[in-house]
């Protein structure tokens, strides 16, 4: 019975148009319910063409498994910015969803950094990354932080991407921290077309280790969830040369609204978008034409 109704639910879930509602339906009783029976490793076929194997019963994989993809909004994003050739970085890649939709995107001309400090979950990265013939997906089993050194990092069962350098109890995982400007210069990136920020209140440790780096030779165009520190962070960014905005979510379609960190962000948002003042062809009201009017096929 469950196989059943898994078969009609997933080809439903796969076209699934709006950009609320993932997770609230990627939650039911329901979709919990018909993947039951499934194995702690299924291959979810990505929207993008990607296949990554993900573990149903996590919050991430069961979300990548139902619908292709992860968050709408944020692979509506990264459609309307990068092209080919592009170069890429997601920090805090986690399953790598973004990550190889970001690599389909850019092609074998370009180039994408995942940042994914736990082991299972690089490991399962890069074999994703070899299976979706991927050429330039490179898959970086560290967290990038303010110094390098070793950090503990929490993670809570059944939910993969919350696992955090600073939250959680006693106990973790020990993983790898280098700094962003000495990754940044050992990689030779500089001024990258976008990068993602999602390390679960490390934001900015991230932004203080990539230092005078992001405002001499930083990305294009920022994307980093909000937190408790994200007025310092749209701050920094601001001092940098960045334009900040919060991201609004409407069932449709993805607002910016601007955000100058001296008050809180509205409620609804969940991430900031940043783009440098000074890169050509790219303001968030271009972008924000793009990702109302995606490019066919993308």
């Amino acid at each position: 019975m469950r196989a059943f109704v898994r078969g009609m639910l997933l080809p439903s879930l796969h076209r699934y148009p709006l950009v609320r509602g993932v997770s609230r339906i990627g939650s039911s009783g329901l979709v919990k319910w018909s993947f039951a029976d499934l194995p702690g490793s299924v291959e979810a076929r990505l929207r993008s063409g990607g296949r990554v194997d993900v573990d149903p019963r996590d919050w991430d994989g069961r979300i990548a498994f139902a619908f292709g993809q992860g968050d709408p909004a944020l692979m509506r994003l990264f459609a309307a910015v990068l092209e080919p050739g592009d170069t890429a970085l997601d920090v805090g890649a986690n399953l790598g969803v973004l990550s190889l939709h970001a690599a389909a995107l850019v092609g074998d001309g370009g180039r994408v950094v995942a940042y994914e400090p736990q082991p299972a979950l690089a490991d399962a990265l890069r074999v994703a990354g070899e299976r979706s013939g991927l050429a330039s997906l490179i898959v970086r089993e560290v967290a990038l932080g303010r110094t390098a050194g070793a950090g503990t990092l929490h993670t809570e069962a059944g939910h993969s991407g919350k696992a955090s350098l600073v939250r959680g109890d006693e106990g973790g995982l020990r993983v790898t921290v280098v700094d962003g400007a000495g990754e940044m210069a050992a990689l030779g990136v500089a001024r990258p077309r976008l990068m993602k920020i999602d390390v679960e209140g490390f934001e900015m440790e991230v932004f203080s280790g990539l230092g005078s780096w992001l405002a001499e030779t930083g990305p294009d165009v920022v994307v980093y969830e909000i937190g408790e520190d994200a007025g310092d962070c749209s701050r920094l960014l601001s001092a940098a040369g960045y334009d900040v905005h919060t991201i609004v979510r409407t069932w449709t379609d993805v607002r910016f609204m601007p955000f100058s960190g001296d008050g809180p962000p509205p409620p609804e948002a969940q991430d900031c978008l940043a783009v440098r003042r000074d890169a050509a062809g790219t303001g968030c009201d271009w972008i924000a034409r793009r990702v109302e009017a995606p490019a066919a096929g993308r």
